[in-house]
């Protein structure tokens, strides 16, 4: 016999808390055996027509004061919600503080890879590698040559690139990486964030052309930002300059601000 799909369900975790009952004067009045409950969490599924029901027949005061639509669909509609046992990383956003709380944990996981692309330029691997080290206690950094290949799934699991001009900088190739990385993410529902970084040695002739391009990614959820370094061979100064890079770099990645985009920023 065929097992029936559930037209509600949600995810659970076991009670962290004690839920305990008050009495009038504010004394304990019992409280409940924690194993016996656990804490109704998200994500939560149901059929169209039963949410829809329930929100229909419910009341003024089960939109005011109710925080269960598990219990909505069973109290309106008799419908028996399927549990699910969740991972502990689960919460339910029920008010607008936990809006900021999940938008934290949110940019946080995305901030903690990053892709560099260098080329075939040794000393922009090095360059790669020495920002690889000043970011260590940040996030990983994978160093790449190009996105082809063995190298393209970064396009699907990267959220953040770097893409180094040392010996030359040319805004046809900025162009070229973010239509590769526009056709791997056509659907993006967080911001990708492209740094593009040159050497003060290389002169960037079309400023202008830069914001521009950035203006149009930007309303495709793409955050482009440009970096000149400062360029130096005595390796006190070079050492500072890269710090300075890395701390724009996790800066701009941890807050993912659309209001900087095409941008220069010098290092």
């Amino acid at each position: 016999m065929a097992e029936m799909v559930p037209q509600a369900a949600g995810a659970i975790r076991p009670l962290v808390s004690t839920v305990i009952a008050a009495s009038s004067d504010g004394f304990l009045d019992h409280s409940l055996e924690r194993v016996k409950y656990r804490a109704s969490e998200m994500p939560q599924g149901f059929t169209y027509k039963v949410i829809s029901q329930a929100y229909q027949r419910c009341t003024d005061h089960d939109l005011d004061f109710g925080t269960e639509c598990l219990h909505l669909a069973l109290q309106y509609c008799g419908t028996n919600a399927k549990l699910i046992e969740g991972p502990p990383n689960l919460w339910k956003v029920t008010y607008r503080r936990d809006l900021a709380a999940a938008e934290s944990i949110i940019k946080d996981s995305l901030s903690r890879s990053l892709c560099a692309v260098t080329g075939s330029c040794s000393l922009a691997v090095a360059l790669a590698r020495s920002l690889q080290n000043a970011l260590e206690m940040y996030m990983g950094v994978d160093i790449v040559p190009d996105l082809l290949g063995d190298h393209c799934s970064h396009l699907q699991k990267t959220c953040n690139f770097i893409l180094i001009s040392v010996s030359h900088c040319s805004l046809s190739d900025v162009k070229s990486f973010l239509l590769a990385l526009e056709e791997a993410c056509s659907a993006l529902l967080y911001p990708l964030v492209i740094f593009w970084v040159w050497s003060s040695g290389v002169h960037v002739t079309q400023p202008g052309a830069f914001r521009d391009l950035a203006c149009l990614y930007k309303h495709k959820n793409i955050l482009l930002y440009g970096i000149q370094l400062q360029h130096n061979k005595d390796p006190e100064i070079w050492g500072r300059s890269v710090l300075q890079l890395a701390d724009i770099i996790s800066a701009l990645i941890r807050d993912r601000t659309s209001a900087l985009v095409g941008q220069i920023f010098q290092a």
